[in-house]
Protein backbone atom coordinates (compact mmCIF):
# COMPACT_ATOMS: atom_id res chain seq x y z
CA UNK A 1 0.00 0.00 0.00
CA UNK A 2 2.76 2.37 0.74
CA UNK A 3 4.51 1.38 -3.07
CA UNK A 4 6.59 -1.41 -2.26
CA UNK A 5 7.19 -3.63 -4.43
CA UNK A 6 5.94 -7.14 -4.02
CA UNK A 7 7.95 -10.36 -5.89
CA UNK A 8 7.69 -13.62 -4.67
CA UNK A 9 10.09 -16.28 -5.73
CA UNK A 10 8.20 -19.74 -7.20
CA UNK A 11 9.92 -22.91 -7.26
CA UNK A 12 6.67 -24.83 -8.82
CA UNK A 13 2.86 -25.35 -8.46
CA UNK A 14 2.89 -28.63 -8.59
CA UNK A 15 0.25 -29.21 -5.55
CA UNK A 16 -2.48 -27.22 -7.81
CA UNK A 17 -1.82 -29.64 -10.49
CA UNK A 18 -1.11 -32.81 -8.97
CA UNK A 19 -2.31 -32.78 -5.28
CA UNK A 20 -2.39 -36.77 -4.97
CA UNK A 21 1.74 -36.47 -4.62
CA UNK A 22 1.46 -34.22 -1.32
CA UNK A 23 0.68 -35.72 1.99
CA UNK A 24 -3.37 -34.66 2.89
CA UNK A 25 -4.21 -30.89 3.60
CA UNK A 26 -0.73 -29.51 1.54
CA UNK A 27 -2.52 -28.72 -1.86
CA UNK A 28 -5.47 -26.76 -0.01
CA UNK A 29 -2.79 -24.72 2.02
CA UNK A 30 -0.69 -24.20 -0.92
CA UNK A 31 -3.97 -23.46 -3.32
CA UNK A 32 -4.63 -20.38 -0.30
CA UNK A 33 -1.43 -19.29 -0.73
CA UNK A 34 -1.49 -19.29 -4.54
CA UNK A 35 -4.74 -17.19 -4.36
CA UNK A 36 -3.23 -14.83 -2.16
CA UNK A 37 -0.18 -14.45 -3.54
CA UNK A 38 -1.42 -13.80 -7.18
CA UNK A 39 -3.69 -11.10 -5.71
CA UNK A 40 -0.97 -8.70 -4.06
CA UNK A 41 2.18 -9.77 -5.94
CA UNK A 42 3.91 -7.36 -8.31
CA UNK A 43 5.79 -10.17 -10.16
CA UNK A 44 5.87 -13.95 -10.00
CA UNK A 45 9.82 -14.85 -10.92
CA UNK A 46 9.76 -18.55 -11.60
CA UNK A 47 12.76 -21.24 -11.44
CA UNK A 48 12.22 -22.15 -15.74
CA UNK A 49 9.86 -21.11 -18.44
CA UNK A 50 8.00 -24.57 -17.89
CA UNK A 51 7.41 -23.72 -14.50
CA UNK A 52 6.29 -20.06 -15.60
CA UNK A 53 4.14 -21.14 -17.99
CA UNK A 54 2.28 -23.48 -14.97
CA UNK A 55 1.70 -20.26 -13.14
CA UNK A 56 0.23 -18.45 -16.15
CA UNK A 57 -1.95 -21.50 -16.58
CA UNK A 58 -3.02 -22.07 -12.77
CA UNK A 59 -3.56 -18.27 -12.49
CA UNK A 60 -5.85 -18.43 -16.03
CA UNK A 61 -7.81 -21.30 -13.95
CA UNK A 62 -7.95 -19.97 -10.52
CA UNK A 63 -7.83 -16.18 -10.67
CA UNK A 64 -11.33 -14.43 -9.13
CA UNK A 65 -9.81 -10.85 -10.51
CA UNK A 66 -9.09 -10.82 -14.40
CA UNK A 67 -8.86 -7.40 -14.14
CA UNK A 68 -5.56 -8.26 -11.96
CA UNK A 69 -2.74 -10.49 -12.44
CA UNK A 70 0.88 -10.48 -11.21
CA UNK A 71 3.85 -9.87 -13.95
CA UNK A 72 5.47 -12.90 -14.62
CA UNK A 73 9.34 -13.67 -14.99
CA UNK A 74 11.70 -16.42 -14.79
CA UNK A 75 15.32 -17.45 -14.59
CA UNK A 76 17.81 -20.54 -13.74
CA UNK A 77 19.23 -22.08 -11.03
CA UNK A 78 23.11 -22.25 -10.74
CA UNK A 79 24.80 -25.81 -9.00
CA UNK A 80 28.16 -24.93 -8.26
CA UNK A 81 28.25 -26.73 -4.65
CA UNK A 82 31.68 -26.05 -4.15
CA UNK A 83 30.40 -22.04 -4.06
CA UNK A 84 27.66 -22.21 -1.35
CA UNK A 85 28.84 -23.69 2.23
CA UNK A 86 28.49 -27.90 1.59
CA UNK A 87 28.82 -30.18 4.28
CA UNK A 88 31.81 -32.15 4.99
CA UNK A 89 31.29 -35.98 6.07
CA UNK A 90 32.28 -39.12 4.83
CA UNK A 91 31.55 -42.93 6.19
CA UNK A 92 34.73 -45.07 6.77
CA UNK A 93 33.84 -47.51 3.93
CA UNK A 94 33.42 -44.79 1.46
CA UNK A 95 36.75 -45.39 -0.38
CA UNK A 96 35.97 -49.02 -0.86
CA UNK A 97 32.15 -48.32 -1.98
CA UNK A 98 33.73 -45.46 -4.91
CA UNK A 99 36.66 -47.95 -5.38
CA UNK A 100 33.76 -50.52 -6.53
CA UNK A 101 31.47 -48.66 -8.04
CA UNK A 102 33.54 -46.41 -10.36
CA UNK A 103 34.38 -49.52 -12.73
CA UNK A 104 30.94 -50.96 -12.68
CA UNK A 105 27.95 -48.98 -15.12
CA UNK A 106 26.70 -46.96 -12.43
CA UNK A 107 23.40 -44.36 -12.80
CA UNK A 108 22.98 -42.46 -9.81
CA UNK A 109 19.42 -41.05 -8.51
CA UNK A 110 19.59 -37.85 -6.56
CA UNK A 111 16.61 -36.22 -4.31
CA UNK A 112 14.33 -37.49 -1.92
CA UNK A 113 12.33 -40.41 -2.23
CA UNK A 114 9.06 -39.09 -2.87
CA UNK A 115 5.96 -39.87 -5.21
CA UNK A 116 6.90 -37.84 -8.20
CA UNK A 117 10.32 -38.12 -8.37
CA UNK A 118 10.18 -41.66 -10.15
CA UNK A 119 11.97 -44.07 -7.83
CA UNK A 120 9.56 -46.61 -8.02
CA UNK A 121 9.73 -46.45 -11.87
CA UNK A 122 13.43 -47.06 -11.91
CA UNK A 123 13.28 -49.85 -9.23
CA UNK A 124 10.90 -51.88 -11.62
CA UNK A 125 13.09 -51.26 -14.47
CA UNK A 126 16.69 -51.92 -12.79
CA UNK A 127 15.03 -55.03 -11.45
CA UNK A 128 13.78 -56.11 -14.72
CA UNK A 129 17.67 -55.84 -16.18
CA UNK A 130 18.99 -57.37 -13.22
CA UNK A 131 16.48 -60.77 -13.92
CA UNK A 132 17.83 -60.44 -17.45
CA UNK A 133 21.54 -60.34 -16.43
CA UNK A 134 23.01 -57.23 -16.58
CA UNK A 135 24.97 -56.20 -13.93
CA UNK A 136 24.14 -52.41 -14.13
CA UNK A 137 24.41 -50.83 -10.57
CA UNK A 138 21.95 -48.36 -9.25
CA UNK A 139 22.81 -45.31 -6.70
CA UNK A 140 19.71 -43.46 -4.70
CA UNK A 141 20.95 -40.32 -2.82
CA UNK A 142 18.01 -38.72 -1.27
CA UNK A 143 16.16 -39.10 2.47
CA UNK A 144 12.69 -40.74 2.74
CA UNK A 145 10.06 -38.35 1.99
CA UNK A 146 5.95 -38.72 2.45
CA UNK A 147 3.80 -41.36 0.56
CA UNK A 148 6.17 -43.64 0.06
CA UNK A 149 6.49 -46.29 3.04
CA UNK A 150 5.77 -49.26 0.40
CA UNK A 151 8.37 -48.15 -1.64
CA UNK A 152 11.12 -47.46 1.16
CA UNK A 153 10.34 -51.05 2.70
CA UNK A 154 11.07 -52.66 -1.02
CA UNK A 155 13.95 -49.69 -1.60
CA UNK A 156 15.53 -51.09 1.61
CA UNK A 157 14.89 -54.92 0.99
CA UNK A 158 16.49 -54.71 -2.37
CA UNK A 159 19.53 -53.35 -0.85
CA UNK A 160 20.01 -56.00 1.33
CA UNK A 161 19.12 -58.96 -1.15
CA UNK A 162 22.34 -59.02 -3.05
CA UNK A 163 21.42 -56.39 -5.85
CA UNK A 164 23.52 -53.40 -6.90
CA UNK A 165 21.71 -51.11 -5.30
CA UNK A 166 22.90 -48.89 -3.07
CA UNK A 167 20.61 -45.97 -0.60
CA UNK A 168 22.18 -43.23 0.77
CA UNK A 169 19.35 -41.11 3.56
CA UNK A 170 21.91 -39.10 4.96
CA UNK A 171 24.61 -38.00 2.63
CA UNK A 172 26.75 -34.65 3.03
CA UNK A 173 27.68 -32.62 -0.01
CA UNK A 174 30.99 -34.15 0.45
CA UNK A 175 29.77 -37.62 -0.57
CA UNK A 176 26.93 -36.30 -3.01
CA UNK A 177 30.44 -34.79 -5.33
CA UNK A 178 32.12 -37.47 -4.97
CA UNK A 179 29.11 -39.65 -6.51
CA UNK A 180 29.02 -37.63 -9.18
CA UNK A 181 32.43 -38.07 -10.11
CA UNK A 182 32.34 -41.59 -9.85
CA UNK A 183 29.26 -43.23 -10.98
CA UNK A 184 28.42 -43.34 -14.82
CA UNK A 185 25.23 -41.79 -15.32
CA UNK A 186 22.98 -39.10 -14.15
CA UNK A 187 19.43 -40.79 -13.73
CA UNK A 188 16.87 -38.01 -13.91
CA UNK A 189 13.03 -39.82 -13.44
CA UNK A 190 10.93 -37.41 -12.14
CA UNK A 191 7.13 -37.10 -13.39
CA UNK A 192 7.61 -33.30 -13.05
CA UNK A 193 9.85 -30.55 -11.77
CA UNK A 194 10.06 -27.00 -11.17
CA UNK A 195 13.59 -27.10 -12.82
CA UNK A 196 15.92 -29.84 -11.96
CA UNK A 197 18.62 -29.28 -10.33
CA UNK A 198 21.03 -32.43 -10.30
CA UNK A 199 20.93 -32.14 -14.43
CA UNK A 200 22.86 -28.84 -13.61
CA UNK A 201 25.06 -30.58 -10.93
CA UNK A 202 25.96 -33.30 -13.11
CA UNK A 203 27.12 -30.99 -15.94
CA UNK A 204 29.52 -28.96 -13.69
CA UNK A 205 30.57 -32.40 -12.85
CA UNK A 206 30.93 -34.00 -16.40
CA UNK A 207 28.26 -36.98 -15.71
CA UNK A 208 26.27 -37.82 -18.79
CA UNK A 209 22.57 -37.74 -17.98
CA UNK A 210 19.80 -40.09 -19.05
CA UNK A 211 16.22 -38.02 -18.49
CA UNK A 212 12.71 -38.62 -18.30
CA UNK A 213 11.67 -37.02 -21.84
CA UNK A 214 9.75 -34.23 -19.89
CA UNK A 215 9.41 -30.30 -21.03
CA UNK A 216 11.36 -28.85 -18.03
CA UNK A 217 13.79 -31.61 -18.29
CA UNK A 218 14.24 -30.40 -22.16
CA UNK A 219 14.79 -26.86 -20.89
CA UNK A 220 17.32 -27.64 -18.92
CA UNK A 221 19.42 -29.97 -20.68
CA UNK A 222 18.98 -29.64 -24.30
CA UNK A 223 20.87 -31.55 -26.66
CA UNK A 224 22.97 -32.21 -23.39
CA UNK A 225 21.19 -35.28 -22.60
CA UNK A 226 19.49 -38.86 -23.84
CA UNK A 227 15.62 -39.05 -22.97
CA UNK A 228 13.73 -42.01 -22.11
CA UNK A 229 9.98 -42.42 -22.09
CA UNK A 230 8.60 -42.74 -18.64
CA UNK A 231 5.54 -43.61 -19.69
CA UNK A 232 6.26 -47.68 -18.37
CA UNK A 233 9.18 -49.37 -17.13
CA UNK A 234 9.90 -50.75 -20.33
CA UNK A 235 10.70 -47.14 -21.31
CA UNK A 236 13.64 -46.97 -18.68
CA UNK A 237 14.56 -50.37 -19.89
CA UNK A 238 15.10 -48.86 -23.63
CA UNK A 239 16.86 -46.06 -22.51
CA UNK A 240 19.47 -47.10 -19.88
CA UNK A 241 20.21 -50.10 -22.75
CA UNK A 242 20.12 -47.10 -25.82
CA UNK A 243 22.54 -45.12 -23.29
CA UNK A 244 25.38 -48.14 -22.56
CA UNK A 245 25.13 -48.71 -26.86
CA UNK A 246 26.07 -45.11 -27.15
CA UNK A 247 28.65 -45.11 -24.64
CA UNK A 248 30.28 -47.84 -26.25
CA UNK A 249 29.81 -45.93 -29.50
CA UNK A 250 31.29 -42.83 -28.28
CA UNK A 251 28.21 -41.31 -28.98
CA UNK A 252 26.51 -39.94 -25.56
CA UNK A 253 26.03 -36.46 -25.08
CA UNK A 254 28.62 -34.18 -23.25
CA UNK A 255 26.86 -32.98 -20.57
CA UNK A 256 29.11 -29.44 -20.58
CA UNK A 257 27.42 -28.54 -23.25
CA UNK A 258 24.22 -27.95 -20.93
CA UNK A 259 24.02 -23.96 -20.55
CA UNK A 260 24.62 -24.40 -16.29
CA UNK A 261 25.42 -21.58 -14.62
CA UNK A 262 26.89 -20.79 -11.29
CA UNK A 263 25.05 -19.57 -8.28
CA UNK A 264 26.91 -16.18 -9.24
CA UNK A 265 25.19 -15.72 -12.33
CA UNK A 266 22.11 -17.32 -11.14
CA UNK A 267 21.97 -14.59 -9.10
CA UNK A 268 22.25 -11.53 -10.78
CA UNK A 269 19.85 -13.40 -13.45
CA UNK A 270 17.53 -12.73 -10.14
CA UNK A 271 18.67 -9.31 -10.08
CA UNK A 272 18.09 -8.81 -13.60
CA UNK A 273 14.26 -9.98 -12.96
CA UNK A 274 13.80 -7.62 -10.34
CA UNK A 275 14.84 -4.94 -12.32
CA UNK A 276 12.35 -5.41 -15.62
Amino acid sequence: RRGVNLNFLVYDVLPLIHPEWWPAGLADGFASWFAVVSQVADRLICISRAARSDVAAQIELNSSNKCWTPKLGWFHLGADIKNTSPSVHLPRDADDFFGRIVNQTTFLMVGTVEPRKGHALALDAFSQLWRDGYDFSLVVIGKKGWLVDDLADRMSACSKNGFPFYWFQGASDEFLERAYVSCSCLLAASEAEGFGLPLIEASFHNLPVLARDIRVFREVAGDAALYFDGSSAEGLVTGVLRWVRQRELNEIPDPADMDAMSWRQSADALLDQLEI
